[in-house]
């Protein structure tokens, strides 16, 4: 069952078997080469573990031939752009970034995952706009406040800035 290799292979990758968990993702892909799950695990275990971004990136390019549902289509852009940024190469990373734009729905997570990919390009009105949708949906979520406060700081208004860390503290406070 590709599904169980998949499950073992997040098993493995979160006791840190990194060598393991590829395999059992490379399990599953061989039982079913269109299960797009095991597919973007492995570009994330290669990006993140073994800063392995031109494979990374290549699993993502199949992973695009994959996709049927617009929240899978966010989490593939989301790993291009941090292997491109990886690179160093910052237009590649805009330009998967502003497929995002297109998107209908993002959830709060991917609000901010995007507002902060925004702020990583020194994009500071795209994400504070994403930013604030996340803050508007849950004014709690101290992760939004957060890169709220980066975002400030970078455009000089320090005393939001300040506003906005502090908010970081009370929710965490509250928790």
């Amino acid at each position: 069952s590709p599904e169980v290799h998949n499950l073992l292979g997040c098993i493995y990758a979160m006791d840190g078997d990194f060598n393991e968990a590829l395999d059992s993702y490379q399990r599953a892909i061989d039982l079913d080469n269109d299960y797009l799950d095991p597919v973007l695990n492995t570009a994330e275990l290669l990006l993140h573990s073994r800063s392995d971004t031109y494979e990374a990136i290549s699993l993502c390019d199949k992973a695009r031939t994959l996709v049927s549902e617009e929240e899978d289509f966010i989490e593939i852009v989301l790993l291009e752009v941090d292997a491109y940024l990886n690179m160093g190469r910052t237009e590649d990373a805009r330009a998967r970034l502003l497929e995002l734009e297109r998107v209908s729905y993002l959830s709060t997570f991917h609000s901010v995952l995007l507002g902060r990919a925004f702020l990583e390009i020194e994009d500071f009105e795209k994400s504070e706009k994403y930013i604030d949708q996340a803050i508007e949906r849950d004014p709690n979520l101290t992760d939004a406040w957060h890169c709220r406060g980066l975002i400030q700081r970078e455009t000089g208004k320090r005393i939001s800035a300040v506003e906005s860390f502090l908010n970081v503290l009370k929710g965490d406070r509250d928790r």
